[in-house]
C-alpha cells in the first residue's frame, strides 16, 4: 500500500502594485495616516521627526488607516522605553494584522465601542502577536476568529498557536526592534530582528484588513513604517528539489499533484522545496 502526499502550488500570482511609502508617524501627517483607539482618555502622543512616542496608561491600539490586502508585507521599528519614569513598563510590544470586524462594514464602525479595551478585540478577525506580554513573560501568536462570545467567556477565546517564554524571545528595554510581517498564499510570517518566530499556514487565510500597533501600560516608540507587495516566500530545502519533467505547462491557478511514498519511508514533518523558490504546503508525511 502506498500513501500519497499532496502539495498545492501556485505558479503565478498576479497582483496590483501596492506600496505604502509614507510612514506618517510625524506630527504633521499623523492624523492623516493613523487612528488612536485608547481605553484611557489621558494617553499621550509625541513626536521626534518621524518617530511617534506613545504613553498608554491603559490598553491602546494605534491603527493604520489604509486597508491592507493579503499578499502584502508590513515593516516598522519599535521600542519599549524603560527609563524609570512614570508610565514606563517593559511589556507589550504587540500588533494586529489583517484585522476586520465581521459584524460591521469596516473596522471603524465599532471603534468607539471597542474603546481600546483588549477583551473587546475578540470580536475581530485577525492575526495577533503579543511580544513580551504578561509583564514580559510570554510571546504568543493567535488567530482571532471574531467570536463575540470570547468577550465574556474565556473558553471561547482563540487558542495559542505559538508561544515563547525564553529570554531570547522577550523584550529588552530601550532596544529598537525591526518587525516584519508578511503574508502570501495562506502563509503569515512574523520576523523580529530578522528571525522568523511565526510561520503559520492558515487553512482559511484572512484576505484583507487593517494593521494595528498594540500596547498597554507602557511607553513605546514606533517609526519607519512601510507596506508593500510580498515577494515570493523563501523556505529551507530538504536538499531534494522537486521539478517538472519534460515540457512545463503554465497555469494561473493552483495545481495539485501527489508524490507517493511507501508507509514508513518518511516519518517526520518536513518542508519540500521546489526549484524557482515556489512555496509548498507542509504536511505530515507517510508513516
Amino acid at each position: 500500500m502506498r500513501t500519497c502526499v499532496v502539495w498545492t502550488l501556485v505558479f503565478f500570482c498576479i497582483t496590483d502594485s501596492r506600496a505604502v511609502t509614507t510612514s506618517g508617524l510625524n506630527q504633521k501627517q499623523f492624523n492623516k495616516y493613523w487612528w488612536v483607539e485608547s481605553e484611557a482618555p489621558d494617553y499621550q502622543v509625541s513626536f521626534s521627526g518621524d518617530t511617534c512616542e506613545i504613553l498608554s496608561p491603559k490598553g491602546l491600539t494605534l491603527w493604520r488607516k489604509e486597508k491592507m490586502k493579503a499578499g502584502m508585507t508590513v515593516e516598522y521599528d519599535a521600542c519599549v522605553v524603560d527609563e524609570g519614569r512614570d508610565g514606563d513598563r517593559l511589556s507589550d510590544m504587540n500588533c494586529f494584522w489583517l484585522a476586520n470586524d465581521p459584524k460591521a462594514k469596516d473596522l471603524w464602525a465599532r471603534a468607539v465601542w471597542r474603546d481600546g479595551i483588549f477583551v473587546r478585540c475578540y470580536t475581530l478577525q485577525m492575526y495577533y502577536l503579543g511580544y513580551g506580554g504578561n509583564h514580559n513573560t510570554t510571546t504568543r501568536f493567535r488567530r482571532y476568529d471574531g467570536d463575540e462570545a470570547g468577550v465574556e467567556d474565556a473558553e471561547k477565546r482563540p487558542a495559542i498557536l505559538k508561544e515563547y517564554t525564553d529570554a531570547a524571545h522577550l523584550l529588552k528595554a530601550n532596544h529598537w526592534y525591526h518587525v516584519k510581517i508578511e503574508s502570501k498564499m495562506g502563509h503569515t510570517r512574523f520576523f523580529i530582528d530578522g528571525e522568523c518566530i511565526v510561520d503559520y499556514l492558515d487553512p482559511q487565510p484572512l484576505q484583507e484588513g487593517w494593521f494595528g500597533f498594540r500596547t498597554t501600560l507602557s511607553r513605546t516608540r514606533i517609526t519607519n513604517f512601510k507596506a508593500y507587495d510580498t515577494p515570493m516566500l523563501s523556505y529551507q530545502t530538504t536538499g531534494v528539489p522537486l521539478h517538472w519533467v519534460g515540457q512545463v505547462d503554465q497555469y494561473n491557478q493552483p495545481v495539485s499533484f501527489g508524490v507517493p511514498f511507501n508507509p514508513g519511508e518518511l516519518k517526520d514533518v518536513a518542508k519540500l522545496t521546489l526549484s524557482g523558490d515556489i512555496p509548498t504546503d507542509t504536511w505530515v508525511n507517510a508513516t
